[in-house]
C-alpha cells in the first residue's frame, strides 16, 4: 500500500486528466481546512505577499518599508511570506527589523498567517482558500498597469490558457478585496473588467493612490542632473551593472501560449543579440530580465560581458534607475519606466 506523498507525486507525474482531478481535490481540501481551522486574530498583524513569494519587491514592500519608518505605526507587527526566507532575510536589512517575522511561501504557518492577520498586503492574486472574515482587510496593490489583458479578459480562444480557470481566479479574489490600489483611469476600468466588478463593488473598493512602488522613480524623474547621475550610481552598484557603459534593460512580458505541461510558462528571447553587440559595441550592455512567471534558465556565455541576466535581481525598480534606455514590447514595465523621463 503507499502512502499519501506517493500518491499525490504519481498523481503530479501523472497525465494531464488525473492531475487536474489532484489539483481541485487538493484545491477543495484546502478550503474546508481553512474554514474549519480556528486561530485567534492579532489586530496588529499585517501579512505582506509578492509575487506570490518569489521576491521582497513591489508596492508590498514599498508599503512595508513606509510602515516601518512610520512612527505612529509602532504597535504594528509584520509578516513577509517568502520562497527563499533565509536568503532573503540576509539580503535585505529591513526583513531583519525585530517587529517582522519572515515565513516560508506556502507552509502550514503561511496558511495560519492568513487567518492570523488582521491585513493582507498583496500584489498578485491571494490563495483561493484563503476568505477574509468580517474583520479582516485585504489590500490588493497590483504589480504593474495592465496593458495585456487579464483575468476575465483573457481572450476565449487564446491557444493554452485555462481561460475558465483564470477568470474564476480573478472574480473570486476580486470578491475578497478590501481596497484595490488603482494609478489611473484607464487602471480603474481595466481592473474593474479584469476582476469583474460591478459599478457598486468598483465604486466601494478601488483607491486611485497611484502605484505605491513608483513613488522613487517619480520622485527620481524630475531631480535634477547630479541627483539622477548619483542615483543611478547607486543603483547599478546594488545591481551589478557597469559604470560608464550604456545599460539597455530589455524586459520582454511573459507568453499565454507558452505553457508547458508542468504549467509553468517558457520564454526565448528572439533578438538578436551578435548583431546587437556588432551594432552597439563594447561600451554598451544589454541588462535582460526574464517576467516572474518565467522559469527558464538563459545562457548567455556567448555574449559575457554583453548580456547580463539580471531576472534574480529582486526589486525591478533598481533596474529601471540603473538603465539608461528601455527596450520592451507590451509588457507594462514602459508605463513606469516612463516615470523617469529617459
Amino acid at each position: 500500500m503507499i502512502s499519501p506523498s506517493q500518491l499525490a507525486t504519481r498523481l503530479l507525474h501523472a497525465g494531464t486528466r488525473p492531475r487536474r482531478a489532484f489539483d481541485a481535490a487538493l484545491r477543495q481540501w484546502r478550503r474546508v481546512r481553512y474554514r474549519l481551522t480556528r486561530v485567534p486574530r492579532e489586530p496588529d498583524l499585517v501579512l505582506f505577499v509578492a509575487f506570490n513569494g518569489r521576491s521582497y519587491a513591489g508596492s508590498p514592500r514599498a508599503v512595508y518599508e513606509h510602515l516601518l519608518q512610520d512612527p505612529r505605526r509602532q504597535q504594528l507587527r509584520f509578516v513577509w511570506a517568502l520562497r527563499d526566507p533565509e536568503g532573503a532575510t540576509q539580503r535585505f536589512e529591513a526583513l531583519r527589523d525585530p517587529r517582522t517575522t519572515v515565513v516560508a511561501y506556502g507552509t502550514v504557518e503561511y496558511f495560519r498567517t492568513y487567518q492570523r492577520a488582521r491585513v493582507w498586503v498583496a500584489s498578485t492574486t491571494v490563495p483561493d482558500y484563503a476568505t477574509p472574515a468580517k474583520d479582516q482587510c485585504y489590500v490588493q496593490t497590483w504589480h504593474g498597469t495592465p496593458f495585456k489583458r487579464l483575468g476575465a479578459d483573457i481572450a476565449p480562444d487564446l491557444v493554452g490558457a485555462k481561460v475558465a480557470r483564470f477568470a474564476t481566479r480573478y472574480r473570486h479574489d476580486g470578491a475578497k478585496m478590501s481596497a484595490l490600489l488603482s494609478s489611473s483611469a484607464f487602471t480603474t476600468r481595466a481592473f474593474a473588467s479584469a476582476f469583474s466588478l460591478d459599478r457598486t463593488r468598483r465604486e466601494h473598493i478601488v483607491v486611485p493612490t497611484g502605484n505605491p512602488r513608483n513613488d522613487v522613480l517619480a520622485r527620481a524623474g524630475v531631480a535634477d542632473y547630479d541627483d539622477q547621475a548619483a542615483t543611478q550610481r547607486a543603483a547599478r552598484e546594488r545591481t551589478g551593472l557597469p559604470q560608464g557603459k550604456r545599460v539597455v534593460l530589455y524586459a520582454p512580458t511573459w507568453r499565454d501560449d507558452r505553457k508547458s505541461a508542468d504549467s509553468t510558462y517558457r520564454f526565448t528571447p528572439e533578438l538578436d543579440f551578435h548583431a546587437l553587440q556588432q551594432a552597439l559595441g563594447s561600451d554598451t550592455v544589454i541588462a535582460f530580465r526574464a517576467h516572474y512567471l518565467v522559469v527558464d534558465n538563459f545562457d548567455f556565455a556567448a555574449y559575457d560581458g554583453f548580456v547580463v541576466d539580471v531576472s534574480g535581481v529582486d526589486e525591478v525598480n533598481d533596474l529601471y534607475l540603473a538603465a539608461d534606455v528601455l527596450m520592451t514590447d507590451y509588457s507594462s514595465v514602459f508605463f513606469d519606466y516612463a516615470l523617469l523621463r529617459r
